[in-house]
């Protein structure tokens, strides 16, 4: 299909998109977006189960873990079936997945802490604590190493969550702004598969968990003698249906989880 616009240009690095070809890329995932959780609406209401677990996932709120003890799960509420809802790691998203917790999707598992808790007014089960730890490209010169220091990323850059979005983060950011300025903080809005690609091509490392270390397979993920850790398990609604709270029953059984592994 033609539309009269020049999308694409060829230079000697490759080829890349022109701005009408950037902003009808944009738009056109907004749509696709909308298409996705337009279809997903349609299902959901057709399956009329109230049996049905509706998982969230995105790259950076992987279900993994989920997939592991489901079988569990059902031996303790056969009833239960799952249903797995994808949606993108972009604002938009993030904030309509958040805004629709607990009417088109149940849940989802990923990082979570007091106060993203109560930004979104939603509650979470910890199945653990996960440390802070940096990915780096393959070819950067701390990816030979086996654990890191702090005077390890002098003169590095490194790319950390943009204040205010975990405790976590920002209590790093804190001590790296007072404690190691030789350390270069990089700001970024979320953690998805563009945000590797930026620190690939400005030779930055990155602060991750354990569970994002597959978002890019060109990537090194790296203990730190540190003391940074966050909770990491399930976000759903505080009103919780009946099957979430079957699904969270089993699951605290499985995990043998206590009432500190709560947090709203």
């Amino acid at each position: 299909m033609e539309i009269g616009v020049t999308l694409f240009q060829r230079t000697h690095q490759g080829v890349s998109l022109t701005n009408a070809g950037k902003a009808l890329y944009s738009d056109a995932k907004k749509m696709i977006e909308y298409s996705n959780l337009a279809i997903a609406r349609a299902k959901s209401a057709s399956y009329n189960d109230n049996n049905i677990i509706r998982m969230g996932k995105s790259l950076n709120t992987p279900c993994d873990v989920l997939i592991n003890i489901w079988p569990k799960i059902r031996s303790i509420y056969p009833e239960l079936k799952l249903s797995i809802i994808s949606f993108e790691n972009t604002t938009q998203s993030v904030n309509k997945m958040f805004e629709n917790l607990g009417t088109e999707i149940d849940m989802y598992i990923g990082l979570f802490d007091s106060n993203v808790l109560a930004q979104r007014k939603c509650k979470g089960l910890r199945l653990s604590e996960e440390p802070l730890k940096i990915a780096v490209p393959y070819d950067h010169r701390l990816a030979q190493q086996e654990i890191l220091s702090f005077q390890d990323l002098y003169g590095e850059k490194l790319m950390l969550v943009q204040r205010g979005r975990f405790l976590s983060y920002d209590r790093l950011r804190d001590e790296i702004e007072k404690a190691h300025p030789k350390i270069e903080i990089v700001d970024c809005e979320t953690i998805k598969i563009s945000v590797f690609n930026e620190c690939e091509n400005i030779h930055s490392a990155i602060v991750i968990i354990e569970p994002w270390k597959n978002i890019h397979p060109l990537f090194k993920t790296i203990p730190v003698n540190w003391e940074y850790s966050t909770p990491f398990g399930i976000v759903c609604s505080k009103k919780l249906s009946l099957h979430v709270e079957k699904f969270l029953h089993a699951t605290k059984q499985i995990f043998k989880l206590g009432s500190s592994d709560y947090f709203e």
